[in-house]
């Protein structure tokens, strides 16, 4: 309603500094003073209502995108594998799962890492359980935030959540309480992690302390062959839970990125239909205000072609200021809000960084909010004819 007001209220006041048509030989007059009109201060409110728009659409894609994309398993605190195979204690004999994974031969290596639970020291003199995470971590490599994998049985590495919980760096030294004892482990590095609350760790240390769970990742020759040889295992380990690496990532997140699909899909409807609405508006309102400049200029020989192409130059070039103000916007204060909201769905701290996917932010959006309003333009210009300067005198 603002940026209704401000831009069709009142007279015109006089510039100081005027744009010289002379000194702009290089473009087409009716681009020149779309370009002008544009520049007024009175087009700043309508392009912060486009880039509210774009803001719009851009965050909850971007977001969807981020859970869709294979590159955040790492944010699920596990290295890029193409499969996983989960042994539950109890419910599987790990040495069988180890010999079929390694007769496999398109599997070209493999690794086994056993979830154990221990209590580790934190701030004040308490102790917290933590989950821990123990083989050879540089067999599937992970993605750290600072630092690198424990290679030691006095080393570990610490989710970022579980780090700021104990209150310490890389380089320190955290009491473990395990079967041998209190030991201390020195922090290897910090990494990205978003399940089990974001409180996990990674250690090489074998105490003989009961296993949760046991995870065995494996590589393929070929990974476009994934779901058959995840079939082949099925097979032949009906007791244990074979996935692909993707498979895994969504069933964790798979409701999440379903309903962020949902969002995406109507924030997107919702800002379009904003946009348009606005710039049908506003292009109803300014032809009425200056309908006796557009008459002048009929008499001075422009066509309704050359007046159309004035109007849609104005408005694309808001346009591409309210996407450029947008996208500053989303890649920096939108990056930190839709990030913590990510990482509060997954109950961890990780500082998640949006994987947008460049066609779509960078070219589906931008082109459907252009389309958008340069509809919106040509519609409200189609039912409102430019005066002439016969009619407006009949008129007065």
């Amino acid at each position: 309603m603002e940026a209704l007001r401000s831009t069709t209220s009142g007279g015109l006041a006089r510039r100081r500094h005027r744009w010289s048509l002379a000194r702009a030989r290089r473009l087409p007059v009716q681009v020149w003073m779309g370009v002008r009109e544009a520049c007024r201060p009175s087009s700043a409110l309508l392009t912060g209502v486009l880039a509210v728009c774009a803001l719009t659409m851009v965050l909850p894609a971007s977001a969807y995108t981020t859970l869709e994309d294979p590159r955040f398993i790492t944010y699920l605190g596990i290295g890029e594998a193409d499969i996983r195979i989960d042994v539950y204690s109890g419910s599987g004999d790990l040495a069988q799962v180890e010999d079929v994974v390694g007769s496999e031969t398109r599997i070209t290596h493999h690794t086994t890492l056993l979830s154990r639970r221990y209590e580790m020291a934190a701030s004040e003199g308490q102790w917290e359980s933590v989950v821990v995470e123990v083989g050879d971590h540089d067999a599937i490599p992970l993605s750290y935030v600072s630092g690198e994998p424990p290679t030691s049985p006095d080393e570990v590495a610490l989710s970022t959540a579980q780090a700021e919980a104990v209150g310490v760096e890389t380089g320190a030294r955290v009491p473990v309480r395990t079967a041998d004892g209190t030991v201390d482990l020195t922090v290897t590095g910090t990494y990205q992690d978003i399940t089990n609350g974001g409180r996990t760790a990674k250690a090489v240390l074998d105490d003989g302390s009961p296993d949760l769970w046991q995870v065995v990742y494996a590589d393929l020759e070929d990974p476009q062959q994934g779901d058959l040889v995840v079939d082949s295992l099925r097979a032949s380990l009906p007791d244990a839970q074979v996935r692909t690496t993707d498979d895994y990532a969504s069933q964790v997140l798979g409701a999440t990125s379903s309903q962020l699909r949902t969002v995406a899909v109507l924030a997107c409807a919702v800002a379009l239909g904003l946009a348009f609405l606005v710039t049908t508006l506003l292009t109803t309102l300014l032809v009425s205000r200056e309908r006796q400049a557009t008459a002048v200029l009929s008499a001075l020989g422009c066509t309704r072609r050359d007046v159309t192409l004035q109007y849609l130059t104005r408005f694309m070039t808001i346009t591409l200021a309210g996407l450029a103000l947008g996208g500053l916007v989303a890649a920096t204060a939108g990056q930190q809000v839709i990030g913590g909201v990510l990482s509060a769905l997954g109950g961890g701290g990780a500082q998640i960084q949006l994987l947008a996917r460049p066609w779509l932010v960078g070219g589906a959006v931008p082109l459907a909010l252009a389309a958008c309003v340069a509809g919106a333009v040509l519609v409200a210009l189609r039912r409102l004819p430019a005066p002439t300067l016969t009619t407006l005198g009949a008129g007065e």
